[in-house]
Formats: structure tokens, sequence, C-alpha cells
């Protein structure tokens, strides 16, 4: 059983953590433009993290731990694989998490390897609301 989470304070406009609901667009032109623009926020967030950026799934921009469906974060997370590889990135880490009534994914993001971050670095300072 994955573990729940209870917590996340609102997203900040600085920082590497990038918040988002759920990314399922049924139109083709929609989902062009959205991978778009959040690739624009991926490259944002690595740069505030100096190569290292942590996408949340699952939680509005104001901390609202809801969670989405299995369906809603696969089709998500396939959606992120899209972005990431839009600006060369690598989605290197990734883990699941129960919400309140759906699921929550953590994605840890990099565009150089070398600055990625393992489990007890600082950047987990950004993951303390977990």
């Amino acid at each position: 059983m994955a573990q729940k989470i209870r917590y996340i304070p609102p997203e900040r406009n600085t920082g590497c953590c990038e918040y988002k609901l759920k990314l399922v667009y049924e139109d083709a032109e929609l989902r062009a433009r959205k991978i778009s623009h959040i690739a624009t926020q991926m490259n944002y967030r690595l740069y505030q993290g100096k190569g290292k950026a942590i996408f949340i799934i699952g939680v509005s921009d104001d901390g609202d731990v809801e969670g989405i469906t299995k369906e809603e974060l696969d089709i998500s997370l396939t959606f992120m694989d899209e972005v990431a590889e839009v600006i060369q990135a690598t989605i290197y880490k990734r883990r699941i998490y129960e919400g309140k009534s759906g699921f929550i994914a953590t994605l840890r993001v990099s565009k150089d390897m070398s600055k990625r971050w393992d489990d007890g670095d600082e950047m987990e300072e950004e993951l303390q609301f977990l």
C-alpha cells in the first residue's frame, strides 16, 4: 500500500517544485499547446533548482491533496514523459502516494544526471511535507 499524503503547502511561484492536478487533454491541439507550456515551466523549475526539479501530480496549486484516478495518473505520467523529452530532461525517480481519494505522484527531474539528488540530499527539504 502506498504511503498517504495528508498535507502539502500551497505551491510557491519560485523554487524547484511544481504542482499539477492532472494532465489529461483529449483535444490534440490543446494537448500540444499544454506540452509546450509545461515544458517552459519545467525549464523554469530546473533553473530555480539548479538543474533539479520536482513535479507533483494529483495536487492543486493551493496544496489540496485530493489525488486523481489510476487512469488519470497513468495518462498524466505519459504526458510528463513527453514534456521531459521536449526539453531533453530525464524523469529519473517516480513515487506514488495516496491522496484523500486518489493517487499522487512525485517526479524528480534533471537535465544533467550529475545534478540529480539522492535520498538524504539537501533537496529533500523541498519534500518535507510528504
